[in-house]
């Protein structure tokens, strides 16, 4: 995965890298981002090859969040259950398209 372009999961990757980063962070309600519908995005084809593909990303990108709860210092049991259970999540999300 380390020098393939990855495809899904990159805004995940921006961001989790913006926060370590980032001397200030504000919340807000407010939407300042829209995802496009795009019908032959890597997230909507039902070709179960780039399923796989996509599988493989979201456990390559989702376990970089190991990697930041060290660097953010709260690398607890709780957390890396946290962790383990998105990552689960987004790759059953992937499974449920084949």
């Amino acid at each position: 995965m380390k020098n393939q372009r990855i495809q899904f999961g990159e805004d995940l990757l921006l961001s989790l890298e913006l926060f370590t980063n980032a001397e200030n962070v504000l919340l807000s309600n407010k939407a300042l981002y829209n995802y496009v519908y795009v019908p032959t995005s890597l997230t909507k084809i039902n070709n179960p090859e780039k399923i796989m593909k996509n599988m493989e990303f979201a456990i390559s990108v989702y376990s970089q969040l190991h990697n930041y709860i060290k660097k953010w210092g709260i690398d607890t049991e709780t957390n890396r259950k946290r962790v383990d259970v998105r990552i689960l999540k987004e790759v059953a999300n992937v499974y449920a398209k084949l």
